[in-house]
């Protein structure tokens, strides 16, 4: 009885031990867990900070292209304005020049008496009623080349200077062309012609007498672009005048009829699609224009 009675408090001691010990492992699970819990919550709290970092980053690039934009958009429409400004008010006094001298013609016309001198005025006042006809047509022009929403398609080379070669009045064989069979750019095609037939009537009309006129169109690749020359061996310009030529009105010879708008149109369209333009020439040698389409 003894002996059970002692093992009893063997098994109690031990059990006891044994509560005293598992309480302590739970102790220290409870610390372990605690440790763990704060360990993710530190874990998650980084990765939430680094989220918020990361969209602040994108928020504060965000907002620098907007106001990039902003301001691109802004200058833009400044000089859009200020180009609109100078447009009408240069618009103005170039139509308002030739209606002036219609006028005065006229007043002439009626106080003369000769046929013959009658009929001269009468052709003055014919020539300058034409030009205005081809400087209100150019007003025109610079309206779409603003205006036009862009179409763009595959347009062959070759086929499209025959057509406007044709329209222009070449003479026989004057025209070299020098484009390869095949060759294409992708642009709108409308843009592409306005600016085509301008570098040509001008190639055509500039000539310097007592020699052949000679007329020389190029296509070649230029890396990823097109490059287009049209070169004449006309009058020339001179190299004080070639910075001004792209200007609204501008001239490049005392020998200009023109409208004054051409250069200035070949320009805008050209800028609308994307490319380059410019001008080398001397005077007495001839004229190139370089045309880079990509």
């Amino acid at each position: 009885m003894e002996t059970s009675k002692e093992e009893l408090e063997s098994a109690n001691e031990e059990l006891t031990t044994l509560n005293e010990e598992l309480r302590n492992r739970n102790t220290e699970v409870s610390a372990l867990n605690n440790d763990l819990g704060k360990a993710r919550l530190l874990q998650a709290l980084r990765k939430a900070k680094n989220d918020v970092d990361r969209k602040n980053t994108e928020i504060t690039a965000i907002n620098q292209g907007l106001e990039t934009t902003v301001a691109q958009r802004t200058h833009g429409l400044k000089t859009a304005n200020e180009e609109l400004d100078t447009f009408l008010y240069e618009s103005s006094h170039a139509l308002r020049r030739p209606l002036v001298r219609i006028v005065g013609l006229l007043s002439i016309v009626e106080q003369e008496n000769s046929p013959e001198e009658k009929q001269q005025f009468m052709n003055l006042i014919s020539y300058t009623a034409l030009n205005m006809d081809k400087m209100l047509h150019d007003l025109l022009l610079v309206s779409e080349v603003y205006q036009r929403e862009l179409q763009i398609s595959r347009v062959e080379l070759k086929q499209e200077f025959e057509a406007l070669i044709a329209q222009t009045g070449f003479e026989h064989g004057n025209v070299k062309l020098e484009v390869p069979e095949g060759m294409s750019v992708e642009t709108d095609g409308e843009l592409l012609r306005i600016i085509l037939k301008k570098l040509l009537d001008n190639a055509q009309t500039y000539r310097r007498s007592g020699i052949p006129h000679e007329v020389h169109v190029r296509a070649q690749n230029a890396g990823a672009k097109t490059r287009i020359c049209i070169s004449d061996n006309g009058i020339g310009i001179e190299a004080s005048v070639l910075p001004q030529l792209f200007r609204m009105f501008a001239r490049g010879t005392e020998q200009s009829r023109g409208s004054g708008l051409g250069l200035f149109i070949v320009a805008k369209a050209t800028a609308r699609l994307g490319g380059k333009v410019w001008i080398e020439s001397e005077k007495g040698t001839g004229t190139q224009v370089y045309l880079e389409l990509g």
